[in-house]
């Protein structure tokens, strides 16, 4: 009778300081934005809705003068191309901050005709709430880049790199105070502990949200005809209130497209068909 009675005490008494340390705990950040229905950026009073850009319908539309784009520091770098922030003359003369892609200086001429290409098909994908939307194009002689959508909070890869940390930090303080508390109050029944009361981790609604974010871009490419080559983590970016943005279309092609050439390509992700006879398409995507 007394092993039982101890064990419900000890029990409810961990209960008991855990409710305590949930109403204390801070939650994760700019993460957490996407499960209330404006963002803390809303809420404040100086916060401005972001300025909506037409689609350009022509050639000459999708041009930008040079001086109306301003270069900042590097944010990413790929293959041949680097990413900056920066910002750009908007509608009404607004500076509108921008991620701006460009050539590196020492690209050669398979990799300026990839950036041509890139941009071709940037022009077809237009706007979509699950795909980093192109403003425009600089392509004067001295200064050729893609004016892109700014995505603030990184890529998905990174934010749960971020989670796990998160977790693997909380795991370790639970366990040092068990301890701590084993020392004091005598051993505690590790079977009543379990990684699965804390709130560190993505609940199932949120991750079904990112699957049918991504699933929802990815249908409008092959709407389009687009197969994207490079689909990863890595190339899927978070913005505000969670919202994912499938990006870097490097390497993407219309139709389905047989690799002759030598080149880079993200091997750990390939499909079978693509890994055995070079072969891309809108189910290699899938895979």
């Amino acid at each position: 009778m007394l092993s039982p009675l101890c064990t419900v005490c000890v029990y409810c008494m961990y209960r008991k300081r855990q409710s305590a340390k949930k109403r204390k705990m801070p939650r994760f950040g700019p993460w957490t934005l996407s499960h209330s229905r404006h963002s803390i950026l809303e809420t404040n009073i100086l916060y401005r809705q972001p300025i909506e850009f037409r689609t350009p319908q022509t050639e000459e539309e999708w041009l930008i003068p040079s001086d109306d784009v301003s270069v900042g520091g590097v944010i990413g770098e790929g293959a041949f191309g680097l990413v900056c922030k920066g910002t750009m003359s908007g509608p009404k003369g607004m500076a509108v901050r921008v991620a701006i892609k460009q050539l590196k200086t020492n690209a050669i001429d398979e990799e300026r005709e990839e950036f041509l290409r890139e941009m071709d098909i940037m022009k077809q994908v237009g706007r979509h709430p699950n795909i980093v939307t192109m403003y425009g194009l600089c392509e004067e002689p001295d200064f050729q880049c893609m004016v892109m959508e700014y995505v603030p909070f990184g890529d998905l890869k990174h934010y749960l790199q971020n989670l796990r940390k998160q977790l693997s930090l909380a795991v370790s303080t639970l366990k040092t105070s068990l301890r701590m508390e084993e020392s004091v109050s005598g051993p505690m029944h590790s079977s009543l502990i379990g990684t699965d009361q804390l709130q560190y981790s993505l609940d199932p609604a949120e991750l079904q949200s990112f699957a049918a974010q991504v699933a929802n871009g990815m249908a409008h490419l092959e709407s389009l005809n687009i197969t994207h080559r490079d689909l990863a983590a890595r190339n899927i970016l978070v913005g505000e209130n969670k919202q994912l943005k499938i990006s870097d279309f490097g390497m993407s092609r219309l139709g389905v497209y047989v690799k002759m050439s030598k080149g880079v390509i993200p091997l750990r992700w390939l499909s079978p068909e693509a890994i055995r006879d070079n072969i891309y398409s809108t189910k290699s995507d899938v895979w």
